[in-house]
């Protein structure tokens, strides 16, 4: 969500804006983004706005120079918490999707030393066995869903790195969990639950809101028993949620267990599938470019059976 002006090419200082009723195009994204985009882009141009709510905006960007320049613009440029709003019952409070500012600024420090390079190295050899194991059953010529295939790689890397688990039983029962929270966060129930008020009422489970409190409480009670446990046993551990209990701010402050809590979920439902669609899209561009495709073949083979 644009906060002030960048200087993006080739936006120009007000970007056209969707000619259509609010309502409709909140409908329109929520139920089929690909399409709402394209339909826009093609009528407006690489920059266009459209409206989220009466006074909400949003600024969406289809040439590659204002997409890097996006990502390298300074942070204050930028708010990411009212856009993250519908998700808030889920991620909770305190997860640093919903925070900007300086208490953005303050948590993102404390999160980060998990996820120093050094430190990601480290997990290499997790993520290649459980790549390599998941792909074993993949043969020459025949067909796989590969979004779904990847977004079981991500969760297991996930459970493995951030957790510590890799027990089967684990990560059938955090899937099933993640499963039901995504069914029932669908982007056409969010947009139901942001502006039809109704809809955000607990009415048991037949409901969307109903069944989402509910599995909710199932999965919170997983995440807090883990930590629990953790803080407990005292156990020094290479995973994620180690550092994060042991992380400490300036003051020497800690995070509670309800901050872990929020960013341990946000990594798995955040993670599991952003990590899923960029890796599909990534694949799809390498296997329609030989060149590409020969070039990263061979430097993979270069690499050998155990690479570094």
């Amino acid at each position: 969500m644009v906060q002030k002006t960048l200087n993006l090419h080739p936006a120009k200082s007000i970007a056209p804006a969707v000619d259509a009723h609010y309502l409709w195009q909140i409908f329109q994204l929520a139920t089929n983004p690909l399409e709402f985009f394209d339909i826009y882009a093609a009528k407006y141009g690489d920059c266009f706005t459209a409206k989220m709510g009466r006074s909400v905006d949003l600024a969406f960007f289809s040439h590659p120079e204002a997409i890097a320049e996006i990502f390298t613009a300074p942070p204050e440029s930028f708010v990411v918490g009212p856009a993250n709003e519908p998700m808030r019952p889920i991620l909770g409070d305190t997860s640093l999707l919903l925070l900007d500012g300086q208490v953005h600024r303050q948590h993102r420090q404390l999160l980060m030393p998990p996820f120093h390079g050094d430190r990601l190295k480290g997990y290499g050899h997790a993520m290649t066995r459980i790549a390599q194991a998941t792909t074993s059953h993949w043969v020459s010529g025949s067909y796989c869903d590969l979004f779904e295939e990847l977004r079981e790689i991500s969760l297991r890397i996930i459970l493995k790195t951030v957790f510590g688990l890799d027990q089967e039983e684990q990560i059938v029962a955090f899937r099933d969990l993640l499963d039901g929270i995504w069914s029932v966060s669908a982007p056409w129930i969010r947009f139901a639950q942001t502006y039809l008020p109704g809809v955000k009422w607990d009415w048991g489970d037949w409901t969307p809101a109903g069944r989402l409190l509910r599995l909710r409480q199932q999965i919170d009670q997983v995440i807090y028993a883990t930590i629990t446990e953790r803080q407990q046993s005292q156990i020094e551990t290479p995973d994620i949620l180690n550092l994060l209990l042991s992380a400490k701010d300036e003051s020497g402050s800690g995070l509670t267990q309800e901050e872990i809590r929020d960013e341990l979920i946000t990594l798995l439902l955040a993670g599991r599938d952003s990590v899923a669609a960029a890796l599909s899209w990534m694949m799809l561009l390498v296997h329609t470019n030989s060149s590409v495709l020969e070039t990263l073949v061979e430097e993979v083979r270069a690499l050998g059976v155990d690479p570094d």
